[in-house]
């Protein structure tokens, strides 16, 4: 538990920041991202109460928060910054609708209550018994991670053409490396169980590197900024 706990820490760090940035610059992407980051610290701070308290409810919730919503909004962040805006905004609504159809049968969904009683240190693979629900989430989180990594390797090739900006390129493979291993955790935990235990190790690392990514970007974009006003104050 000390490692979704960990998780939940990073992500609201991680929520603050980008939250920040968004009240002042109010750029699509970053507003997306703080929502997807906020249903990642509630989804790992619900795991841990699920394992607390024994509460299902907490695990429905740890469920819709953090293995369903998460991956596609975080690629939604990442396609609204390389798609025109009218496109970007019907994809989202097209992936909302999907997710809502997805979060209802998780409400309902049975859960096996021996899977349910050994969840402590595992993903939750197995809780549920599997339904139709099961294929939106997979296509979903493949949709999510493809975008952001997609998008942070597209940005990283063209920060690399322009060799003065290799703070970005290095931030965004940074970026790219974090999500890869959070969608490999998610992977593994479900089609090698023997595996499970180590998920949420895996998933307080990846956050981490992403994290790291994230303040590299930055800086890199800050530095951007601050050269471009000393030019312009210079002129």
């Amino acid at each position: 538990m000390i490692y979704a706990i960990v998780v939940a820490v990073i992500c609201l760090v991680f929520a603050v920041q980008v939250g920040r940035d968004y009240q002042e610059r109010r750029r699509p992407y970053q507003g997306i991202w703080t929502v997807a980051l906020a249903l990642s610290f509630a989804g790992a701070a619900c795991y841990a109460l699920a394992v607390a308290l024994g509460s299902q409810w907490a695990f429905r919730l740890y469920y819709v928060f953090g293995a369903l919503w998460v991956a596609p909004y975080m690629g939604l962040g990442s396609l609204f910054l390389v798609l025109p805006q009218p496109l970007a905004r019907r994809v989202a609504a097209a992936v909302t609708a999907a997710l809502v159809a997805a979060t209802v049968p998780l409400f309902t969904a049975e859960i096996d209550p021996e899977a349910f009683a050994a969840l402590a240190g595992s993903s939750g693979q197995g809780v549920f018994v599997p339904g139709a629900w099961l294929i939106g989430m997979i296509l979903l989180n493949i949709f999510g991670t493809a975008a952001v990594v997609g998008v942070a390797l597209y940005s990283a090739w063209r920060a690399y053409r322009h060799r003065s900006e290799l703070g970005f390129m290095w931030g965004n493979l940074t970026i790219g490396l974090g999500f890869l291993i959070l969608a490999m955790a998610g992977s593994v935990a479900r089609w090698l169980p023997r595996w499970d235990g180590g998920f949420w190790v895996a998933m307080a690392l990846g956050w981490i590197i992403a994290y790291v990514g994230f303040r590299i970007v930055t800086a890199a974009g800050e530095a951007k900024r601050q050269a471009a006003a000393n030019a312009a104050a210079a002129q």
